[in-house]
């Protein structure tokens, strides 16, 4: 049978101290797996309603509601939809193998589909935005630096496995909705300030090797309501 750890309400330093006791001493934990759902069929818009976004060319309307970037493009453009306040949907068609910086920064979306084709999400790409739905594809293989910082992100938020590094700040600050984290196989360094201050983070699921995890006691500053971290050994 699997030991299981349950660490909860501790400070992060003892946190930290628990964590590297369990890794030093090669035990294997139970990771607590969480599942991702997202309402494929919601938008709240009609069809004729949605703006497709068409590359550089394309202006965004200020007040655009629901978008969708078309197949043709393959890299959003910096800042494109930038401080668009009314955006509640937007729909990255497969093709799309970039978000750039800034792309969608300070918007208020519920939803967000993200082609499986997206290879890259550049720094800032949703900082300060609220994204109350959205799914990481499994083929993702960079995250920039902050780029969902200080905003919402969903309640279960998982990073798929081909990234190794969290990127510095890339969730920091990220106050509301996020209750549970997974970490895929590929992560191998926590050391970064990539999760500070996320005050409802609660649990935090880590499937990773215990010999090569790298974890720092500023790891999880700042994650006040955090109760539970799950480590297992493959």
């Amino acid at each position: 049978m699997v030991p299981v750890v349950c660490i909860r309400k501790l400070t992060y330093n003892k946190l930290y101290t628990t964590i590297s006791n369990k890794i030093h001493s090669k035990f294997s934990i139970l990771v607590l797996q969480y599942t991702t759902t997202m309402d494929a069929g919601s938008s709240s818009n009609n069809a004729t309603d949605i703006f497709v976004y068409m590359g550089e060319d394309s202006e965004v309307p200020r007040d655009v509601v629901s978008a969708r970037i078309h197949p043709s493009v393959k890299v959003i453009p910096n800042g494109a939809f930038r401080e668009r306040k009314h955006l509640k949907m937007v729909d990255i068609s497969e093709g799309v193998v970039e978000i750039g910086q800034y792309a969608f920064s300070y918007t208020m979306m519920d939803e967000i589909r993200i082609a499986s084709t997206i290879k890259h999400i550049h720094r800032m790409a949703f900082n300060n935005a609220k994204a109350r739905s959205i799914i990481l594809p499994e083929g993702l293989e960079s995250i920039g630096y902050g780029a969902f910082c200080g905003g919402m992100t969903p309640p279960r938020f998982r990073i798929p496995p081909r990234i190794t590094t969290l990127s510095e700040g890339m969730l920091y600050g990220c106050r509301y909705g996020m209750i549970s984290l997974e970490l895929s196989e590929g992560i191998r360094d926590l050391t970064s300030e990539a999760l500070g201050s996320c005050c409802s983070l609660r649990n935090v699921a880590l499937p990773l090797d215990p010999i090569n995890i790298a974890i720092t006691t500023t790891t999880f500053q700042g994650c006040t309501d955090l109760e539970e971290v799950f480590v297992k050994t493959y």
